[in-house]
């Protein structure tokens, strides 16, 4: 399952009754068997990141708007525990919340990964270009909105036309519904840039059973 709450709730020792705690989320998604987005905040910055299993961190999106490849080991969320928030993830309208971060389809060709500062640290771009730190596209403009053309499933996140996904046991795309991907993620920390075609297209990934959010547009 891509979200793990902590089922059993936490007590605070008090004189008198004690104090029942709100379960508490990890801010995660588990994408496939071996892919992990997940927020990792350490002394100083909140970082998202996406992790193999195999303790591999291929990307690091900071919240100042920096990136960070690998190949590398830290704020791998296989390794380390991911944050924990009193509430899930949260999927709106061609977006999704991972606590202070939203990744969202800004219009019909591009998305982008957004701190809450309001930092673009990723834009995506349909043709398979990728940029960043272009402030015009932070995702935060807007409202997230009802949970609709967002949602997971075993093996692919899709928000509106983009698909984030696990290809095959060793690749994590990035991929647009009009044919390019624009990122490969390598299981050995590497990153393959993009304009791929149908080479790790998520989109070739069969559809599968809603897990969370909603497939209605």
């Amino acid at each position: 399952p891509q979200f793990s709450p902590t089922q059993v709730p936490t007590f605070q020792p008090t004189t008198g009754n004690p104090t029942i705690r709100p379960t508490q989320y990890e801010v995660m998604f588990q994408i496939g068997s071996n892919w992990k987005i997940a927020q990792m905040t350490d002394s100083i910055h909140s970082h998202l990141s996406i992790s193999a299993k195999n303790g591999q961190t291929p990307m690091i999106f900071r919240e100042d708007g920096t990136t960070h490849s690998g190949p590398r080991s830290n704020f791998n969320a296989w390794t380390s525990n991911p944050d924990k928030s009193d509430s899930p993830p949260k999927f709106g309208n061609k977006a999704v919340e991972i606590d202070q971060w939203r990744i969202r389809q800004h219009d019909s060709i591009h998305l982008t990964i957004t701190h809450s500062s309001g930092n673009v640290t990723r834009i995506f771009r349909s043709d398979g270009t990728v940029f960043g730190r272009v402030q015009l596209y932070n995702g935060y403009k807007r409202a997230l909105g009802e949970a609709a053309c967002a949602f997971m499933t075993e093996e692919y996140l899709q928000l509106g036309d983009w698909r984030l996904g696990r290809v095959d046991c060793c690749h994590f795309s990035v991929s647009h519904i009009g044919g390019y991907t624009a990122r490969v993620y390598n299981v050995d920390g590497t990153i393959q840039p993009g304009r791929f075609g149908t080479e790790y297209n998520a989109w070739n990934l069969p559809t599968g059973d809603v897990l969370q959010g909603s497939d209605k547009c």
